[in-house]
């Protein structure tokens, strides 16, 4: 391949992350300014196709400073600062918080996991079907607790840590989806079905306090976004099924924007959707998203064998980064403290 060749390659790629890591803000932003008339009856529509739709899990509960893994950790950061943090690619388990055997986390959610958005290693007949986007690992280490209760692991945010546990290529584009998230306060909630432990459903919040993403949190309320604690909301899950599946090789992501009860053969809501939905976010309906999360550490600390697989795919210049030998996280700044806020819980 010739170096044009490489460079065009790389440049589709960057391309194809900015569009999935954005796909969130794009699909928000454009129902947000059809107007308002327009967005009263993109609501009704919404709830209407989505009617009789139930939780699959119990709702997280907030947790109390007290209760994190780190002394006096201050969850969830709301107005924390970071230290941005460079980590090679192969020295990763050395500088992560992760959940480890012996923890109170279920043992599925142990060590670092890969998210293989690019497909570089796929499960035999797996339904493959993710834009890449900059982020690399994913832990549930750090601050999250295990509540018994609701079969949550939470809170996991994407943005920052207080060791660091969610990654991103050190590369513009990485920069870019860190620096959303952080807008954003972006956090995500595990939430397991039943006792099984087998499917998680992820739930997604973000907070209302700043003012440059006041166009996304209009979209959120007109929606019926869950309104938790500190002014944030969690997305209308209804709407935005995500989750996480255990299967032998390892765990799938699945995400479905407003529903699968929008891809049916209805008639009738294919008309809906052709004349309320947004010419711009329709190809999101269409069809759910898939990728593979491969354990690349496992609870004891030792490399398994996704490892070189993992080390392959982003070490490849033409492949899923610009860069080839780094990525980076957020990890909190020592001396901060903690502003507490009110406390809601759900239920």
């Amino acid at each position: 391949m010739s170096d044009a060749e490489s460079a065009q390659l790389l440049q589709k790629k960057e391309e194809e992350q900015a569009s999935s890591c954005c796909s969130l803000k794009n699909i928000l932003c454009a129902l947000c300014g059809v107007g308002v008339a327009a967005g009263v009856a993109v609501f009704l529509v919404m709830r209407y196709l989505t009617y009789g739709n139930e939780l699959m899990s119990k709702l997280p509960e907030y947790v109390d400073i007290d209760q994190c893994n780190e002394s006096a950790c201050p969850v969830p950061f709301w107005d924390a600062e970071f230290d941005t943090i460079y980590v090679r690619h192969d020295e990763v388990e050395n500088e992560l918080s992760y959940a480890k055997a012996g923890s109170q986390i279920p043992e599925v959610f142990h060590g670092i996991w890969w998210m293989d958005q690019s497909g570089s290693k796929l499960p035999p007949d797996y339904p493959f079907n993710m834009g890449p986007s900059a982020e690399v690992l994913a832990t549930w280490g750090d601050d999250a607790v295990w509540q018994e209760d609701t079969l949550c692991v939470t809170p996991v945010p994407t943005f920052g840590g207080t060791v660091g546990h969610w990654t991103y290529y050190a590369s513009k584009e990485g920069q870019g989806t860190l620096d959303m998230f952080t807008k954003i306060r972006q956090i995500y909630h595990f939430c397991f079905t039943n006792e099984s432990l087998q499917e998680a459903v992820i739930y997604w919040q973000i907070n209302t306090g700043n003012t440059d993403s006041s166009k996304i949190m209009e979209a959120v309320k007109v929606l019926g976004g869950l309104e938790t604690w500190n002014g944030s909301y969690i997305l209308p899950p209804e709407l935005f099924q995500f989750t996480i599946t255990q299967y032998p090789w390892g765990l799938s992501r699945q995400s479905n924007i407003f529903s699968n009860r929008l891809r049916t053969d209805d008639p009738n809501r294919k008309i809906l959707l052709d004349y309320i939905i947004p010419d711009e976010i329709k190809n999101y309906f269409n069809t759910a998203q898939h990728y593979p999360v491969w354990q690349i550490v496992d609870g004891h600390g030792q490399r398994t064998e996704n490892y070189e697989a993992y080390l392959k795919s982003v070490t490849n210049p033409n492949g899923t980064s610009s860069n080839t030998t780094h990525q980076m996280f957020r990890r909190l700044k020592r001396g901060y403290q903690a502003a507490t806020g009110d406390k809601v819980r759900f239920g």
